[in-house]
């Protein structure tokens, strides 16, 4: 990230995504808990237009973000939240990640 006098230049954004990814292709310790695209939606993904789409949505959300703030985005994120809980609470648990410098 850079910034200069209190303002965001970029950002580095990286993610990792199991595309084709088969469970007999995970190592033994996460093969309970690892999953993929193709796992769970049954067939195979094509890389190309995954990657098309991530950028588009990407920047669709990016434009929103610049036009009215987070208030929309972080509403968005808990309606997907909350229809992917039995209950529909939206409660989540598990592990936040630190924003990581990597700086020279």
């Amino acid at each position: 990230m850079k910034t200069a006098v209190g303002e965001v230049d970029f950002i580095v954004l990286g993610m990792g995504i199991n595309v084709n990814i088969s469970y007999g292709q995970f190592p033994k310790e996460i093969c309970n808990l690892a999953t993929s695209l193709a796992i769970e939606t049954g067939r195979e993904i094509s890389r190309q237009e995954l990657i098309i789409s991530l950028y588009e949505n990407l920047a669709k959300w990016y434009k929103q973000l610049l036009k009215d703030g987070f208030g929309r985005i972080k509403e968005k994120m808990a309606e997907y939240i909350a229809d992917d809980r039995p209950d529909g609470s939206g409660n989540v648990s598990g592990r936040s990640c630190e924003r990581q410098d990597h700086r020279p």
